[in-house]
């Protein structure tokens, strides 16, 4: 039997992704520490988000993350793409 998505863990998922980008930067996080702040598997994360950069975006408000990467473009290249 498949296991639908639980908002719970991907919301668990975005404060673990939220708190790991607040310590370490971008550059500096990883799926596997994102992953242990939010209590589950490397997989599982990505069983919710395509990548890093989706991670990012869905940890971080739009405006923020356009804000920050305009004021700080070396601190952030790679994130935000798109955003």
């Amino acid at each position: 039997m498949t296991q639908r998505p639980k908002e719970e863990v991907r919301a668990r998922i975005v404060e673990g992704a939220a708190a790991a980008f607040a310590a370490d930067g971008y550059a500096g996080t990883t799926i596997g520490a994102v992953a242990a702040r939010a209590r589950v598997s490397t997989g599982n994360v990505y069983r919710y988000f395509e990548g890093k950069e989706e991670l990012f975006a869905a940890a971080l408000p739009a405006s923020f993350a356009g804000d920050f990467a305009r004021a700080h473009p070396r601190q952030s290249e790679g994130a935000g793409r798109g955003a």
